[in-house]
């Protein structure tokens, strides 16, 4: 039998860096956890550059601000009470 409790919480991002330049592109992470599945995305003109559908992400600063999405699932689906986790991006004025 599933439970709700079997589909996964929301997952941690973390960054390799603290600053963000464009037209660079960034590692942004999380927890690697065993039968989990995960997707990114970013908003407004920032991409994913290469495979975003693992527990690593490598993305394209593009200009201004951006915000980037993680959704983590696995076999019983992921949260949509908790939503995907989200982490607001800014371009550093000292690049």
């Amino acid at each position: 039998m599933l439970r709700v409790e079997d589909v996964p919480n929301k997952a941690s991002i973390f960054a390799e860096l603290d600053y963000w330049c464009q037209n660079t592109v960034h590692t942004l992470y999380t927890d690697s956890l065993e039968g989990i599945s995960y997707l990114w995305s970013v908003a407004n003109d920032w991409s994913v550059q290469g495979d975003s559908c693992t527990d690593s992400v490598n993305i394209l600063a593009g200009g201004g601000e951006s915000a980037v999405f993680l959704e983590a699932s696995n076999f019983c689906g992921y949260r949509r009470s908790c939503g995907p986790s989200l982490l607001f991006l800014s371009l550093n004025n000292r690049c």
